[in-house]
């Protein structure tokens, strides 16, 4: 399509606040806009100086099922592979994040220096990726 962008990526999680604040405090993303509905919540989040047009991840957090109260969970599945972040410095933004506590899938140099992987509460795979910014 002509004139198409990429809008968002769309990931399912087990705990709303929890991931909100994961990434609050790890990437210093800040929630860009939210849509409250009926069995569902839909939170945007991305880069404090993203604009509308740019590509924000869309944390959705499923309500509990209305007839028994049970928790959402979910299998991610083989076919999901990741989402990346631009960084400066992958050893530094890698070495911030081990002492913040976050799960480590792949360090810097598993991966020749130039990226690492993390991951989320929910166990979603973040590549780090050093970018000039």
């Amino acid at each position: 399509m002509v004139g198409s962008y990429i809008d968002h990526t769309m990931i399912r999680v087990e705990d709303r606040e929890e991931s909100i604040e994961w990434y609050r405090e790890n990437l210093d993303w800040v929630v860009h806009r939210e849509a409250n509905m009926e069995t569902f919540d839909l939170i945007f989040m991305g880069p404090e100086g993203a604009e509308d047009d740019d590509h924000l991840i869309e944390i959705t957090y499923n309500h509990p099922d209305p007839d028994t109260g049970e928790k959402r969970t979910y299998d991610s599945g083989d076919a999901w592979g990741h989402f990346a972040v631009a960084v400066d410095d992958v050893y530094e933004a890698y070495d911030e994040l081990m002492d913040r506590g976050v799960e480590d899938y792949r360090d810097p140099d598993s991966c020749g220096g130039s990226y690492a992987f993390v991951k989320d509460p929910d166990g979603h795979e973040i590549e780090l990726v050093e970018r000039d910014l």
